[in-house]
Order: C-alpha cells, then structure tokens, then sequence
C-alpha cells in the first residue's frame, strides 16, 4: 500500500488497516498490468463519492496526467463516463497499490439511481489507447434500456447524418410512435455535442402537427449533460397527447 504523502500522516491506523485488509481480499494484480479497484460508489445529496484502488503491476512508477473512466453496473449500462485531471493521484511505486477518492456532481451522471445499486470503476481503455483529445473521436452514449434493433437503428441513423461540425450543438428525432389508445407519443432522441467541453440543456424541444397547426412540447429534465464531443440517445414516453 502506497497512501499520498500529503495525506499519509493524516489517515487514521484503523483506516490504513481497513486499506490492508481490502486489498488483501483482491486476486492478485499480474505483473506488467495496471487495475483499478472499486472500492464503493455511494450518493450522499447531491454528490456521488467514488473510492478506488490503484494498483501498478509494473516495475517501474507510474502517474497520470489524465484519468479516463467508466462507472457501470452489472449489465454495463454507463452510469457516467468522463476523462479526469489525475495529476494529485501522484507518483505510485512499482507493484504498489494507492487507496484514492473522486466525487461526482449527481447532475453529471447519465443514470441517477446510484445506491443499491452494484457498480463498478474501470479504465475507460478505448480512451486510455487513444489522444484523450483525439479532435476526431466522437463517443456514442446509449440509453441502459436500449435493445440491440434499436441501437443499430440509432448508429444507421448518425450514419446518414450531415457531418458533426465543430464546437455546435444540434439535435434530431430518430423514430417517433404513437398509441392512440395510450395517448402515449414514444420518441428516440439524439443530440450530437461537437464543441470540446460539455453542454448542459434544460429541456429538448420537439414540434408535432395536429389539426393543421404545429404544436410544440418541452420535453424538460433535470440536467441534461451532453458530455464533450459526444452524442447523446434518448428514449421518451410522452403521455397525454393526443394526435
């Protein structure tokens, strides 16, 4: 176990032995790899804590600049997906483990519903092989209740799509549905981000036609984040509509 050296006088023996204890309970790392533990990830208000472990299989010191990550859930549906600075991690000795914590503003997760919920921490690898500001790479975020026809619909649809022009936002309605009897309008929704830092929206608009006159609905949401260079799907149930 390798603890920071600004924080390494201050970590309490019980904590330091919890840190021993965890890490003995890991299969071990094999040599020449770097693994990322989870520790927990736990919502307390508005904020999700993240406790890791990193550990370097490697025989000499490693540090990050940038940390890509993914937090998912059993079924690897992203719950949040960021690159971030990594530099107070610090220098972590060959074949030594850094107990370490992030926090996460709650707005900023893609799936809200954190506790009870078993997830988990990993190197976000395609970034990790690629320039984080690769100008070129655009990630493609799909909803957890996605199934694999509606998904290619979506990759179909962004194929066909006029280039993504930098640092501009736009948006468009993959498929639209209605039931009549459900007075339920079912949309998919995607917003492409091109500029190079997030974009938060308050709601997305979408325009429909009835009795000859366009009517306009805000499909409002708390925070919806469009992370940097990305784009973004969406599925609605929209009840009360009558067409």
């Amino acid at each position: 176990m390798s603890l920071h050296p600004d924080i390494e006088n201050k970590v309490s023996n019980i904590t330091k032995e919890y840190f021993k204890k965890e890490l003995e309970s890991l299969e071990p790392i094999k040599e020449g790899e770097v693994n990322i533990h989870t520790s927990y990830v736990y919502l307390n208000g508005n904020e999700v804590e993240v406790s890791v472990i990193i550990r370097n299989g490697l025989n000499n010191t490693i540090n990050f600049e940038k940390l890509p990550i993914l937090i998912t859930d059993e079924d690897n549906n992203i719950y949040f997906r960021a690159t971030f600075e990594a530099t107070g991690i610090g220098d972590i000795p060959p074949f030594k483990a850094r107990p370490w914590k992030f926090y996460i503003n709650l707005d900023d997760m893609f799936i809200k519903d954190v506790n009870g919920k078993k997830l988990t921490v990993k190197f976000d690898t395609e970034r990790l092989k690629a320039e984080v500001n690769d100008p070129n790479r655009i990630d493609l975020i799909l909803p957890s209740d996605i199934n694999e026809g509606e998904k290619q619909a979506i990759i179909e649809f962004i194929k066909n799509m006029p280039p993504l022009e930098p640092k501009t936002v736009d948006l468009d309605v993959v498929t639209k549905a209605y039931s009549k009897e459900k007075e339920t309008l079912y949309l998919t929704y995607i917003v492409r981000n091109g500029a190079y830092e997030d974009v938060k929206l308050d709601f997305l608009p979408y325009n429909y036609e009835k009795d000859g006159e366009v009517k306009n609905i805000r499909i409002e949401w708390d925070g919806i984040i469009i992370p940097k260079r990305s784009i973004r799907a969406f599925k609605f149930e929209i009840k009360g509509i009558r067409l």
